[in-house]
C-alpha cells in the first residue's frame, strides 16, 4: 500500500485499504465484488438516501432492520432478526451511527457478509485499536464526518484476494469530478425542498438518477486532502470530546425531557439527545434556530421518502420525530453553548405548563 493507505489501515487495524471517490461507491464495489445481486442486503432503516441508492446500483435487495426507538442503532437483536427472516444470505450492514457504538456479535452467520459502516470512525477512536468485527469496514471522509476532507471513502479488510477485486473495480471507475459533486448539490437540495413542501414520498423519483452517480474512483489530487484530515483527526476528536462534556453539564438540568441514546458515544460526531416526548422536538428546534444556534433533526426514515419500495418501520419513525443533534464544532464554546442551554432551558419550563 501507498503512504496514505498505511495510515489509514494504521488507524482502524486493517491490513488493505481501497480508496474510492465516496464511501458509497465502496458499498457499491463491496457488493459487486461478493456478488450480492438479487441478495438481501440489511441495513438500518434510517440511513442517508445515497446508501439506498448504492444498494440499488448494485442490483441487491435493500431490506432495512428496524432501529432501536432509544438509540436510533440495529442493535444487535434486531439485525439477527432481519437475517433470519430472509430465504437467503446476503449483506448484512451493522452501522454505528451518530458515534455511537454497540456490539453486534450475532452477525457472523453462515453465508453471510459483514460490512461495518463506520462512516463517523467510531472503530478508530480508541488508539487505533482494532474493535471492528466484520469481513471489511466501510469509512467515509466527505463533508460533515469525523475525518473531513470534502471527498474520500475507502473500504478496509483483511483478505488480500478481496482488497484486489476491489481495487480492480475502483481502478475501472472514472475519477469523482466537479460535476458529479454539482448533480449531489442538485439532489441534496431536491431532497430537502420535497420534505419541507411535505412531499417527501417524491424522492422515490430522484432514485434512478441517485444510483446513476454511484461507481466512481477517487481523483489522484484528493489524497493529500484525505492525508490532511488525518493529521488533525486526533486533535479534532479531542476538541469534539471538551464541547461533549460541556453540553452535558449544562443540560444536566433538563436530562429527564432530553434523554441521551441507550449507546456508547465513542466518537464524537454531534451531541445526539432525543426528546421525551417527540412533539416537542420540532418547536425546540425551531426556537434555537430562530435564536442562531444550529440544530439537526437527521434523515427521516426511509419508508417515509421510499414508500413504494421499503416497509415502513416505526420504532424508526419515533426515533426520527423525537432525535435532535446539537453541534460540536469549534464555534461553540463555552459561552454560546451556555446561551443555547438556556433557550432549551427556557422551551421545556414553558412546555411544561
Amino acid at each position: 500500500m501507498n503512504r496514505l493507505e498505511d495510515r489509514i489501515g494504521a488507524l482502524f487495524g486493517f491490513g488493505h485499504v481501497v480508496l474510492f471517490g465516496r464511501a458509497r461507491a465502496g458499498l457499491t464495489a463491496v457488493l459487486d465484488a461478493v456478488g450480492a445481486r438479487d441478495k438481501p442486503v440489511i441495513f438500518p432503516s434510517n440511513l442517508c438516501p445515497v446508501v439506498l441508492a448504492a444498494i440499488t446500483a448494485a442490483g441487491a435487495l435493500p431490506r432495512p432492520a428496524p432501529v432501536s426507538p432509544v438509540s436510533g442503532l440495529t442493535d444487535d437483536e434486531r439485525l439477527a432478526e432481519a437475517m433470519a427472516g430472509e430465504p437467503i444470505p446476503g449483506v448484512v450492514m451493522p452501522t454505528h451511527l451518530y458515534g455511537l457504538w454497540t456490539p453486534h456479535a450475532r452477525c457472523h452467520a453462515a453465508g453471510w457478509f459483514v460490512l461495518e459502516n463506520d462512516t463517523l470512525c467510531t472503530t478508530a477512536s480508541r488508539d487505533g485499536k482494532h474493535r471492528a468485527m466484520g469481513n471489511a469496514l466501510l469509512v467515509s471522509f466527505n463533508h460533515t464526518k469525523t475525518i473531513e476532507a470534502g471527498i474520500g471513502g475507502a473500504v478496509l479488510t483483511d483478505d488480500s484476494v478481496f482488497a484486489a477485486e476491489l481495487a480492480r473495480l475502483a481502478a475501472a471507475w472514472p475519477p469523482l469530478s466537479a460535476q458529479d459533486d454539482a448533480v449531489e448539490k442538485h439532489l441534496t437540495m431536491a431532497r430537502r425542498h420535497l420534505r419541507s413542501l411535505g412531499r417527501s414520498q417524491l424522492e422515490e423519483q430522484l432514485l434512478e438518477v441517485d444510483a446513476a452517480h454511484i461507481r466512481h474512483a477517487l481523483p489522484q489530487n484528493a489524497r493529500k486532502r484525505i492525508d490532511a484530515a488525518m493529521t488533525v483527526f486526533p486533535e479534532a476528536i479531542s476538541h469534539r470530546w471538551e464541547r461533549v462534556w460541556m453540553w452535558r453539564e449544562v443540560l444536566a438540568h433538563v436530562s429527564e425531557d432530553l434523554l441521551a441514546p441507550a449507546a456508547d458515544l465513542l466518537a464524537p460526531w454531534r451531541l445526539t439527545r432525543y426528546l421525551r416526548r417527540p412533539e416537542w422536538r420540532d418547536p425546540l428546534v425551531a426556537q434555537l434556530r430562530a435564536a442562531g444556534f444550529d440544530a439537526g433533526t437527521n434523515y427521516p426514515p426511509l419508508a417515509q421518502s421510499f414508500p413504494a419500495l421499503l416497509p415502513s418501520q416505526p420504532d424508526a419513525e419515533r426515533w426520527g420525530q423525537a432525535v435532535i443533534n446539537l453541534w460540536l464544532t469549534d464555534d461553540y464554546d463555552a459561552g454560546r453553548i451556555a446561551a443555547a442551554a438556556c433557550v432549551i432551558q427556557d422551551f421545556f419550563e414553558k412546555a411544561v405548563v
